[in-house]
């Protein structure tokens, strides 16, 4: 028993230690729309939080928590001068159509 304890408290500190520390969460989201000209950037949450959200950072580097399937949430996606598309692997920066060159 006592074996199989430490090696299951191994593989946990393992698949901790590559995954990172836990980040910013939303739990709730934005009641209101937020203006995109107040918004500079935003990340998809990541898949161990609770619910789906975009958190939009402000200009004022405050994070907002806003539900993707809302309508103003959308147009502010693509509307943002910079995307940043997080997921478990990559961080990737995506100039909008104003720059004329967009990466997928």
């Amino acid at each position: 028993c006592w074996v199989i304890y430490k090696v299951l408290f191994s593989l946990k500190c393992l698949i901790l230690f590559f995954k990172g520390p836990r980040k910013y969460c939303c739990t709730q989201y934005q009641k209101t729309a937020v203006p995109v000209k107040r918004l500079k950037s935003y990340t998809v949450q990541d898949d161990y939080c609770k619910i789906r959200a975009i958190i939009f950072k402000t200009v004022k580097n405050r994070p907002v928590c806003a539900n993707p399937d809302e309508q103003w949430v959308q147009e502010a996606m693509m509307s943002v001068p910079n995307y940043i598309f997080k997921n478990t692997f990559a961080l990737l920066s995506v100039k909008t159509l104003r720059t004329d060159k967009i990466l997928i």
